[in-house]
């Protein structure tokens, strides 16, 4: 069979069995690159195509001998008809067409296969339409090739064939160097390969193409992707400079005791922690970096640290960035975790889990916080679990700053893992400080913790280490004596000095005075480097490359090389933080040095700035506490006090919204985390009395400030939720009012009604139903006129639960059931779920007290189905008590019990009080049915203490019922008798008149009808 090869990319050529056609004339060779491609095609269309404006008899003349001319060049009937209007390729001849592999997708073509466009070169002469044709299908394949040459680079590089990535890219770039998707998949290809130099040479190639053809700069997808990849290889190359060794001498003795214990460590069962003292500059960090890197295996996880002098007063700051990597650790592992151990963390530790969001909470329900030791637990689990694989080492630097709580965790740590499996070294100046002596003492006594005292290199040291640092350099002996006076054999002195005798090359005249010394590390320094360095020195912690940037207003290939002017001085390093590549000063008193030295009105306009650039960070969720700290420290030494004063507010709030929760509103739809919080009463008090003096003071100055008034109102509402959660409720309940007065005077009508709705849940504690409705309504008339529904929604649920207390059951579930309307009606019902799942708990509760059981249970079961399917904790415990009495009320004790259980279990996680009289009374009786009547007297005194701490009427009356029951038992039970006698005080009859009197007052409740018919039947007996 004859083949026929046509080559039709870049300038055509026909074969035919390897032999090259010549043809006669140009619309006969256009003709048949035509038939090729479309294989058939009617005379008409030919005519058209070729011979257009001639006359139709002229034309299919010339159409018939271009066919002919055609047949005799190729000797061969390589064209047919199989119709008289129809003219095909032979269907006897095999054809091999470059394009068609092309398009049939059967590979990719090389460049040197795509050496040209379709038809390249080609040109025939009045053939319009024909040459619309060739234009219109070199357009499509070329478009198709690009398409096929994109798809092979993306697959290339999605499968890491990176070399053919890398051919394609260059391709797509010779074909098209304007196009910047093929410079950035090379960008991406070379990244990938740690080719960092490449990419970044990639980039300034388009760069310089498209300012010299075209005037313009790269996009800025592209501008991004050099960042990313800048900033990449600045952390690749902080890494590596770590590998590399640094210069360290002397403390052999120190290091031997790390090499002991750290051995202790990875062999034994139990070991020893490390605390390493000394002044300031002494090298306690530089002994703790040499042994790190010279002796911990890759087996164990060294997590780092620092504890800042401006964080010294905000908890558990330091944990934060430990937990931060925790966390990355954990998502690496796929570690599985109960899911209230990451709640806890998580909400605690804001920065925890990258998978877990944070969620916020505003009040809704009174109740206490959770249990601190149960925080402290679960942080410790958490850290054993994750050592169980691979041991942890906590690294403190500066603990002398750390905080009370942070001081306490880490003891805890201690005492509790004992070092089995986690390690904890500080770092610690050796000022005298309270804590400090403490800490060391406790853990001392116990055996858990060394210390590292360092003391000041003695003269011939200090001349040890100077030979060892300059081996080239010829010491004199007035220069031997010199240093060693000036420095004292302080390591960070003695390190300043030398670098100064080193740069004396350059004429830099000696100095004796320290200050000066150091004065002299930035003297040759650019003035844009100047620039940076006093940017940082306001910073008390590391200063990530974005931040930077922000406030710098230069590019990061321009930071780039200031910053590594600065590391080649060794002033600055490199380390990879929370936020990626994070910039630090060698030493901290390089940073203080500056900071000293920054004339007044330049610090606090910097730190303006800077406060200024982190507000424009926040987003508005619970991880906002993390730069409130960084906020108040900024805008205090910028004199910003309305802004001090706004984040303490803030910062507080934040701490003081974990408890008095049962039913929050979410405000993500992530409801894997709940607010766990924690903030000791002192600590509460003091800082609310700092928020005070800070707002006397911002008063005798901006009186009648629009903004300031809000803040004070703020304060007020905390210092109003405080009070009553500390039982001074008169005080509490004034202070609400206020709240409640201002902020309708200023339309601040959000903390309104939240005011209203903390009144109105100390009237459902109390009992006190005519303070309630009267807030209700006062409240819903408020939330009415500023249409806010969520508001709306939440009172007709409280309203509901009003009508259920008067006794007014049908009333009452039709205002829960119209309140979930509401709910499910917002645009973001996710975050009314426990609101909607309490309505249903209170359409229970009044089935429950009209004595319809089965149906109270229905609905139980809906309440405590939302919290388990989006694993929320708070708010279920209540729902299982309720289910359990209503078993109980319908005589199903096993089921009942499992409730009471089940509910006990979280009361263990969570300090809240509702309800927890109820569950332990209730189990009493089960218990005493049992015969366990040990347990159940236990489970009694449980009872009562949690109900006397409540002082909720309701709950005292419950657990008066259960001595009643108790006290009848004892009558027919002579081991009953004598297990209770000592506590059982009082007969059937006297119990049953005081609940009784107790539930008089307390209307809608059936079980003043169980105390009747209880006594009834004592009484007949």
């Amino acid at each position: 069979m004859t083949t026929i090869t046509g080559k039709l990319l870049g300038n055509p050529i026909i074969y035919k069995d390897n032999q090259q056609i010549i043809f006669p004339y140009k619309k006969a060779e256009a003709l048949f690159y035509y038939l090729l491609i479309e294989k058939r095609a009617s005379r008409e269309i030919l005519v058209n195509l070729f011979w257009g404006t001639a006359p139709e008899d002229m034309a299919k003349k010339n159409l018939r001998n271009a066919v002919y001319m055609i047949k005799k060049a190729f000797n061969e009937e390589v064209l047919v008809s199989p119709q008289r209007s129809i003219i095909t390729l032979s269907p006897h001849i095999h054809y091999e067409i470059d394009i068609e592999d092309m398009v049939k997708d059967r590979k990719i073509l090389s460049l040197e296969e795509y050496n040209g466009e379709f038809l390249e070169g080609f040109f025939v002469r009045d053939a319009t339409d024909f040459e619309d044709w060739m234009f219109d299908h070199r357009n499509k394949y070329r478009d198709s090739y690009i398409h096929k040459l994109y798809q092979g680079a993306k697959d290339s590089y999605g499968n890491n064939q990176f070399k053919n990535a890398e051919k394609y890219c260059k391709i797509l770039i010779q074909r098209d160097e304007f196009d910047e998707r093929a410079y950035r998949i090379l960008m991406m290809v070379y990244k990938s390969q740690r080719k960092y130099n490449q990419a970044i040479e990639v980039y300034h190639e388009l760069a310089h193409i498209l300012n010299e053809e075209l005037s313009i700069a790269p996009d800025t997808q592209t501008t991004k992707l050099l960042e990313e990849i800048i900033k990449e290889k600045s952390i690749r190359d902080a890494l590596d400079k770590k590998q590399h060794k640094e210069f360290f001498y002397g403390r052999e003795k120190e290091l031997q005791i790390f090499k002991k214990i750290y051995g202790e460590f990875v062999k034994k069962p139990n070991s020893r922690s490390i605390i390493i003292t000394g002044e300031a500059g002494i090298g306690k960090s530089k002994l703790l970096d040499y042994f790190i890197k010279s002796s911990v295996c890759e087996e164990e996880t060294v997590l780092f640290t620092h504890c800042y002098q401006a964080e010294e007063n905000y908890s558990l700051k330091p944990w934060n960035r430990i937990f931060s990597k925790v966390s990355n650790i954990i998502d690496e592992s796929k570690l599985d975790l109960p899911i209230l151990l990451r709640n806890i963390v998580g909400y605690v530790f804001p920065s925890f889990s990258t998978s877990l969001e944070v969620t916020a909470i505003n009040p809704v329900e009174n109740l206490d916080s959770l249990k601190y030791p149960i925080i402290e637990n679960a942080i410790i689990d958490i850290l054993e679990r994750v050592a169980k694989y691979k041991k942890i080492i906590l690294v403190f630097e500066d603990l002398q700053w750390a905080d009370a709580m942070t001081m306490d965790l880490i003891k805890s740590v201690i005492l509790k893992n004992r070092s089995s499996s986690i390690m904890v070294i500080t770092t610690c100046r050796n000022e005298y400080k309270v804590k400090i002596d403490r800490f060391i003492t406790e853990l001392s006594s116990c055996q858990l913790i060394e210390k590292i005292d360092l003391s000041r290199f003695n003269k011939q040291e200090t001349i040890n280490f100077a030979k060892q640092l300059l081996p080239k350099y010829s010491f004199h002996p007035q220069l031997k004596d010199l240093i060693y006076k000036e420095t004292e054999g302080n390591a960070f002195f003695l390190t300043e000095f030398l670098n100064n005798i080193q740069e004396n090359r350059q004429g830099i005249e000696i100095t004796g005075k320290m200050e000066d010394i150091i004065k002299s590390r930035f003297l040759n320094i650019s003035e844009e480097g100047k620039k940076i360095l006093n940017i940082l020195s306001v910073f008390f912690d590391a200063v990530s490359l974005d931040y930077l940037e922000g406030l710098s207003g230069k590019t990061q290939i321009e930071l780039m090389e200031i910053i590594e002017e600065l590391q080649d001085k060794n002033i600055l390093m490199e380390e990879e933080g929370n936020q990626g590549i994070e910039l630090v000063f060698t030493h901290q008193k390089l940073r203080e040095y500056l900071y000293k030295n920054l004339s007044l009105s330049r610090k606090k306009l910097l730190h303006h700035k800077v406060g200024c650039f982190i507000e424009g960070q926040l987003t508005r969720n619970k991880k906002d506490i993390l730069l409130y700290s960084k906020l108040i420290y900024h805008f205090t030494h910028s004199s910003n006090w309305m802004a001090v004063l706004k984040y303490n507010i803030k910062n507080l709030e934040t701490y003081l919204d974990f408890n008095h929760e049962i039913f929050p509103i979410v405000d993500t739809k992530d409801h894997d985390t709940e607010a766990y919080y924690y903030l000791k009463q002192k600590e509460a008090k003091t800082k609310l009395e700092g928020i005070k003096s800070l707002l006397e003071k911002i008063k005798t100055e901006k009186s009648g400030d629009k903004e300031l008034k809000k803040l004070e109102i703020d304060y007020l509402y905390m210092m109003g939720r405080l009070s009553i959660k500390n039982g001074n409720y008169d005080k509490g309940l004034q202070t609400i009012r206020e709240v409640i007065v201002k902020a309708l005077e200023e339309e601040e009508i959000p903390l309104a009604l939240k005011s209203y709705r903390q009144m109105i849940y100390y009237c459902v504690n109390t009992q006190n139903l005519t303070l309630m409705e009267g807030l209700i309504e006062k409240a819903l008339q408020t939330a009415g006129e500023h249409h806010i529904h969520e508001e709306i929604a939440i009172l007709y649920r409280l309203k509901g639960l009003l009508k259920i207390m008067e006794g007014f059951y049908e009333e009452g579930e039709e205002l829960l059931k119209e309140a979930i309307i509401i709910f499910n009606s917002l645009s973001d019902s996710y975050k009314y779920l426990l609101n909607i799942a309490a309505a249903y708990n209170f359409i229970g509760e009044s089935k429950r007290h009209s004595q319809r059981f089965e149906e109270a249970v229905e609905y139980y079961k809906k309440a405590i189905a939302i919290c388990q399917e989006k694993k929320i904790v708070r708010g279920l415990a209540i729902f299982q008590i309720n289910a359990g009495l209503a078993y109980l009320a319908m005589e199903e004790n096993q089921k009942a019990k499992e409730y009471f259980n089940k509910a006990l279990k979280i009361y263990k996680k969570l300090d809240f009080l509702w309800g927890r009289s109820i569950a332990y009374g209730h189990l009493a009786l089960l218990l005493i049915k049992e015969k366990q009547y040990e347990e159940a007297l236990q489970y009694l005194l449980k009872a009562e203490i949690n109900a006397e701490k409540l002082k909720s009427p309701y709950e005292i009356a419950l657990v008066l019922r259960v001595k009643a029951e108790i006290s009848r038992e004892m009558s027919v039970n002579k081991e009953v008798k004598r297990v209770f006698d000592a506590y059982i005080d009082e007969d059937t009859i006297a119990y049953c008149n005081e609940g009784i009197n107790i539930m008089k007052d307390i209307k809608g409740y059936y079980e003043r009808s169980v105390f009747e018919e209880l006594k009834k039947n004592c009484e007949g007996f």
